[in-house]
């Protein structure tokens, strides 16, 4: 029975760093700098993506979604959660709410 809950467990303590970034006020020129170091090879300077990144211009995404995708990965793309600061997690989606990503509409989660 306790194999079957530490899934659960995992993603209890996954919300919980979610919350705690998005706490955070976030600096976009932080966050530019955090996309230069770790983004841009997949992504390109604009977001529009590579052959190794999807084009992250064209989907709306809220807050809390980015957090998650950034801190644990999404598809191929691996988390960052290891390598990047809460601090650095919330200015790098400031950066992305401010010159990438399409803002989310207000019926979405945070």
């Amino acid at each position: 029975m306790s194999v079957r809950l530490f899934p659960l467990l995992l993603c209890v303590g996954c919300a919980d760093r979610v919350e705690r970034v998005l706490a955070k006020d976030g600096d976009p020129s932080a966050g530019a700098a955090v996309w230069d170091e770790h983004c841009v090879e997949c992504h390109a300077s604009d977001g529009t993506g590579t052959d190794d990144g999807p084009d992250l211009t064209d989907e709306p995404e809220s807050s809390a979604k980015l957090a998650d995708k950034i801190l644990y990965g999404w598809g191929e793309m691996e988390g960052f959660s290891e390598a990047l600061s809460n601090q650095e997690v919330a200015d790098l989606i400031a950066y992305l709410e401010d010159t990438v990503v399409p803002p989310a509409s207000s019926t979405q989660d945070r």
